[in-house]
């Protein structure tokens, strides 16, 4: 299993990741994948900053995650994966990256992001297309901000 579970935040790493979801996976590396982050300095120490305490943390590119999950370095590893946007996952899968499941968290609500799929969660119609592929491709998603929300299949 290459991703234990996957996670849709808008925020990346903040309190609830570290705190709730992170315990909750019984995870061994925390990965962010972000493009705009992995290669902003500044950006990727303030991830750090609220990383849990001797969880090793990767902050990496989609491209840097295809190339290191496809080389085998997180082999045998309970990775659980961060992301802002579908198209990351879809890009993974379209890899040959195994994703156990898809958790999808919160979303600030963008311009463009019109269609509301649970109350912490909204989305584009680009986006959607991208959970449709997911879920076509038979990745399990559900929704749930919290692990002790219920989860909503999706």
């Amino acid at each position: 299993m290459d991703i234990i579970l996957g996670r849709l935040d808008n925020r990346l790493l903040h309190g609830i990741i570290a705190t709730q979801w992170v315990q909750h996976t019984a995870c061994e590396r925390l990965m962010i994948i972000d493009d705009e982050v992995a290669l902003d300095s500044q950006k990727k120490d303030i991830m750090r900053i609220a990383k849990p305490a001797g969880m090793p943390l990767s902050i990496i590119t989609t491209q840097t995650a295809v190339d290191n999950f496809k080389k085998g370095k997180y082999s045998g590893k309970r990775v659980f994966v961060v992301a802002r946007k579908p198209q990351t996952f879809l890009t993974l899968q379209k890899q040959g990256i195994t994703i156990a499941a898809l958790n999808i968290g919160g979303s600030a609500g963008e311009k463009d992001e019109t269609i509301k799929l649970y109350g912490r969660y909204s989305c584009s119609e680009a986006d959607q297309k991208c959970l449709e592929a997911l879920k076509a491709a038979g990745v399990r998603m559900f929704m749930q901000y919290v692990p002790a929300d219920t989860k909503i299949e999706y």
